[in-house]
């Protein structure tokens, strides 16, 4: 019986990771850079730039893009 068991317990867990490694390997054409701004409490001056930061990093991706493996990318800023 606990013969039995163990092989179905193995046969179950090796069609689960055949199962997950099936998935379509999709690839994104999206950067996502997150970034902390200390927008209130005692260090909401040091996170006064942020959002000109934010902007101008934006804004030269755009005018400079970014191509990995001759796929271009954009930038998301989180």
């Amino acid at each position: 019986m606990k013969r039995a068991l163990s092989i179905f317990l193995v046969l179950t867990l090796t069609l689960m990771m055949a199962a997950c490694g099936a998935e379509k390997n999709t690839v994104s054409t999206t950067v996502k850079i997150g970034y902390v701004n200390p927008s209130t409490g005692a260090l909401a001056g040091n996170g006064e730039g942020c959002a000109w930061v934010v902007q101008t990093i934006t804004d030269y991706v755009k005018e400079h893009p970014i191509t990995v493996d001759g796929v271009q990318k954009t930038i998301e800023v989180i």
